[in-house]
């Protein structure tokens, strides 16, 4: 008698996020760590996150709109003819900034599909659970695909290249394809995007816009700030995935800490204790300096988000592809703020400052969550 393998569809969307969120930890932060290690300057590297960040901004919209029409399983697959020739591009061609920004083009659209699709299935498959303790699951099982991927990016990058990093990442990309066949044809009944976001309350906004600024500083400029005054490739990989560790270890204990102090004292600490760390970072030289603000600063940044994130989706149930929509719209235009700024400053300032003020502004950014953004949240 065979035993009974099969995934359910939340669980196959489950294993589905943490291979492909694996294959991206792998490569993201690599990409422009590999553009300065080719000799390019740090504008070329900031490249890759500001065109990747506006091309999601700018197909939220109509990406939202396709995925109401696709259904959720077919924009997912969809997405997949755009990964994979960011891929093949990154393997073969240097990364001059022609083909940083064709890639980031690739990529960036097929996450306007992908990420909206993954976000609204999630949202109607747990409409019946409790929404903290729903949230945490979908971040940390992917996180633990975060504490892998950068580690181990940074192992492949130094002993063999970025070569076979691209391979790799995309070899786990294919294999993150397979349990898609287990997820159902679901899709939205309805759609209405500008409805929907002129209802919306500003301090969403706010809030949207502050998490795409300190997302960019996280992902993308603290691990630059590493690898050209700190250390190496090793080190930026380190940096992730310690961040990614504490931030696991803190989403199962989530729904906990939320029942017992209340999401607004839990998000008004954390996003406080966030901003510390994000005005610390940028004046450590030091690996094991780095490692520690990078695991308390990941503790920090969960212990916020969490709560908050499963606030804000909940209150975006009934109109699942209009609100991940809206809400890609306002992260992004956040991190193209940040990384186009950047770029701007960059003309005038050395490298070193740029990168401090970047890393500042995602300090006040996470001031604001703290002193802000936490007042309409209910207990």
């Amino acid at each position: 008698m065979k035993p009974d393998v099969e995934l359910s569809p939340l669980n196959a969307l489950y294993v589905h996020k943490a291979l492909i969120s694996l294959a991206f930890q792998l490569l993201a932060v690599f990409v422009p760590v590999e553009v300065l290690r080719q000799g390019a300057p740090l504008s070329t590297a900031l490249l890759f996150p500001l065109v990747a960040f506006l091309v999601r901004a700018l197909l939220a919209w109509p990406g939202s709109a396709a995925v109401s029409r696709l259904g959720y399983r077919r924009s997912m697959a969809a997405a997949y003819f755009l990964f994979l020739p960011a891929f093949l591009a990154l393997r073969s061609f240097d990364l001059a900034a022609p083909t940083v920004a064709a890639a980031a083009v690739l990529i960036g659209t097929g996450e306007s599909l992908h990420d909206i699709a993954i976000r609204s299935d999630f949202a109607d498959l747990t409409s019946d659970q409790d929404p903290d303790s729903a949230s945490a699951r979908l971040h940390s099982i992917p996180k633990v695909s975060s504490v892998i991927g950068p580690a181990l990016g940074g192992l492949l990058l130094s002993f063999y290249g970025f070569g076979p990093l691209v391979v790799v990442a995309a070899a786990l990309l294919l294999v993150a394809a397979l349990p898609l066949l287990r997820i159902g044809r679901n899709r939205p009944d309805s759609f209405s995007f500008v409805s929907f976001a002129t209802g919306r309350a500003k301090s969403e906004e706010d809030i949207f816009l502050q998490r795409g600024i300190i997302l960019c500083a996280g992902v993308y400029i603290f691990p630059i700030f590493v690898f050209k005054f700190v250390a190496g490739e090793l080190e930026v990989g380190g940096v992730r995935s310690l961040g990614a560790l504490a931030s696991v270890a803190f989403g199962f204990a989530v729904e906990r800490v939320v029942s017992r102090y209340g999401r607004k004292k839990v998000i008004s600490a954390g996003a406080l204790a966030s901003a510390l760390f994000m005005f610390l970072k940028p004046h450590l030289f030091s690996t094991v300096s780095v490692f520690a603000a990078s695991f308390a600063g990941g503790l920090a940044l969960s212990t916020y988000f969490i709560p908050l994130y499963s606030w804000m989706a909940d209150k975006g149930r009934g109109q699942v592809p209009e609100y991940f929509g809206y809400r890609q719209v306002l992260v992004s235009t956040g991190g193209v703020m940040l990384s186009g700024t950047a770029i701007l400053l960059l003309e005038a300032l050395p490298e070193l400052t740029v990168l401090r003020y970047s890393m500042y502004a995602a300090g006040i950014a996470s001031l604001f969550v703290a002193l802000v953004g936490w007042r309409e949240v209910s207990d």
